[in-house]
């Protein structure tokens, strides 16, 4: 598409001006914009916007990675079993969810198990409308919704998420005993101002349900993507909560590969029919939620470098062309005294001016896209000063790299040999 423009242009010369050896030009005030200098500076503004999404990927990519999801990152095996699907009743399938935690804790090298159903993070999750005890809605249009989890006893001893205050879920919490819940600090700090105050108080997970009493609070966490704004979220007893479909959770210093055959063997003991699905480890099952960012990173950086290069290429090609057109008019420059530095700067400036009026504008089109690109970033607003400044840093340093032979170039004319220039 671009090169149908000098083609078109070739195709179109007027001849009395070729022949007084006149250039095409666009006057802007005091300055002549030819449509080389356009080129580069459309291509300098293309290729910043490229760079700072890149680069606010890369950001977002180190964050996922590194980030605190609220639970361990490494050092658990997970997979999931369906009781459903083999037709279990309800009792039953209490009966061999207890039998199945009691089997892998016998398990060598095993440190906690655990179930859960749906992991914070999992590819789905269960949102419930809370209504907590006393609680005056600020509107009408107030919606008091929560994410939940169900989990086993020793859950957050075998995930690692902290208890602010109050306890955990543990074994006593039967479908005999009072119906309780860890919430997250998000959930206590919005009903009841401080982790410490919610302790003891009810809230009913939906209307026309029972009341469930907060027996702890727990450190917040990442529940959908990383970057996210806080949100409540609460965990129910799987005793009192009942779920076919688990997740089940072993920590462990072994492999996953090394682990598994021996969960497996446990499995089969209870039941051979009730197949392991879903095997993975925690890295592996974060992957899902960091390989976005990863792939951001990856692609748009890939064409980030390779719009650069182009950019760079571009001010070479252009400013060099506009060196060999000016050779006559820099030898008379230089004839009449001119200094060597003094040329080799007046073509420097003239390049750095239209990659600077590129940098401008690719800024200005990044800022403008800010509120979309945030929407797509992980712990990095879409108007990071670290990553703009690093992008105008570089491209100001490739650009100069870029004009600097030109500009020696035209240092060296020699007087006489220009002023012979045809």
């Amino acid at each position: 598409f671009f090169g149908l423009f000098p083609a078109l242009r070739t195709s179109k010369v007027d001849q009395v001006s070729a022949m007084k050896g006149e250039s095409t030009a666009v006057h802007v005030g005091r300055f002549r914009i030819g449509h080389g200098n356009l080129l580069v500076m459309l291509q300098v503004a293309l290729s910043c916007v490229l760079l700072i999404c890149g680069g606010l990927f890369l950001r977002s990519m180190q964050f996922a990675n590194s980030a605190d999801p609220g639970f361990y990152r490494n050092g658990i095996t997970m997979f999931s079993v369906n009781l459903d699907l083999r037709h279990y009743d309800e009792a039953h399938g209490r009966a061999f969810q207890r039998n199945l935690m009691d089997r892998l804790h016998t398990v060598s090298g095993v440190d906690a198990v655990s179930m859960a159903s749906p992991l914070p993070l999992d590819a789905y999750q269960y949102s419930t409308a809370v209504l907590p005890q006393g609680y005056v809605p600020r509107s009408d249009r107030e919606q008091n919704l929560a994410m939940m989890s169900v989990v086993g006893p020793d859950y957050f001893e075998t995930m690692g998420t902290r208890i602010v205050t109050g306890r955990a879920i543990n074994s006593r919490d039967t479908d005999s005993s009072p119906l309780v819940a860890v919430i997250n600090e998000t959930m206590a700090r919005r009903y009841w101002q401080t982790p410490e105050r919610a302790i003891g108080r009810k809230f009913a997970p939906g209307r026309d349900q029972p009341l469930v009493e907060v027996a702890g609070v727990a450190k917040n966490g990442t529940y959908l993507t990383f970057g996210e704004s806080a949100r409540s979220y609460y965990f129910t007893p799987l005793a009192q909560d009942y779920r076919g479909r688990v997740t089940v959770l072993v920590r462990s210093k072994q492999s996953t590969e090394t682990l598994m055959p021996a969960l497996r063997a446990q499995l089969s003991a209870l039941d051979p029919t009730v197949p392991a699905f879903g095997v993975r480890n925690m890295p592996q099952f974060l992957n899902r939620v960091t390989s976005v960012y990863d792939m951001g990173a990856s692609l748009i950086g890939t064409f980030a470098i390779m719009a650069l290069v182009l950019a760079a290429v571009g001010i070479y090609g252009v400013l060099h062309f506009t060196v060999a057109r000016r050779t006559r008019e820099i030898g008379i420059r230089m004839a009449l005294g001119a200094p060597r530095p003094q040329v080799m700067r007046l073509v420097l400036q003239r390049s750095l001016l239209w990659v600077t009026a590129g940098m401008v504008t690719g800024v200005g089109i990044a800022l403008a896209v800010a509120g979309i690109t945030s929407k797509l970033l992980a712990g990095v607003s879409g108007t990071d000063p670290v990553t703009f400044g690093t992008v105008m840093l570089l491209f100001g340093a490739i650009a100069f790299l870029a004009s600097v032979v030109p500009a020696r170039r035209a240092s060296r004319v020699d007087p006489i040999q220009a002023l012979r220039y045809e």
